[in-house]
């Protein structure tokens, strides 16, 4: 059962072979000058030079710059949707609400900030701001997408 399988396997190896062979021959016959009617790539398109229309001026390799020296218009080698998108695109000013933090407890295994007077958790959520993390630094929040680090006040004993 085994050699029946390996020789149908060698088989299609051989066929495969065979069609790469033909396909290789086609495909070079095609690209050769024969019949220049029927080839590919007829050689007259590359070996014939341009003809110049009178009264232009053929181009010179150093004139291949282009510039662009109106003022106040639009350039017209840029998309007018980069333009729109630089306009729309208005940073907002983020406040973030009043809270006053009380304490902190960090570098343990359940970190808390004391806000308000109330204990608050890692991943809790208070004025609309999320708890990202409490360290030595202070509170960590999100608010809108923006990070802020919210710090303790100090005492002031008078």
């Amino acid at each position: 059962m085994a050699d029946t399988k390996k020789k149908k396997q060698q088989m299609e190896y051989i066929a495969v072979a065979v069609l790469s062979v033909i396909a290789i021959f086609i495909a070079v016959s095609k690209f050769t000058e024969k019949g220049q009617k029927g080839s590919v790539f007829p050689t007259q398109l590359f070996t014939k030079k341009p003809q110049q229309e009178k009264g232009i001026k053929p181009i010179a390799h150093d004139e291949y710059g282009v510039e662009y020296a109106a003022i106040g218009k639009r350039i017209p080698f840029k998309s007018p949707l980069e333009e729109r998108e630089k306009k729309i695109v208005v940073e907002e000013e983020i406040i973030l609400p009043v809270m006053i933090v009380e304490g902190m407890i960090w570098n343990s295994s359940r970190p808390q900030a004391v806000i308000d007077k109330k204990i608050y958790n890692v991943d809790d959520v208070i004025y609309g701001a999320k708890i990202e993390d409490v360290t030595k630094d202070g509170v960590h929040l999100r608010y809108k997408g923006k990070e802020f680090v919210v710090r303790p006040k100090p005492l002031i004993n008078l």
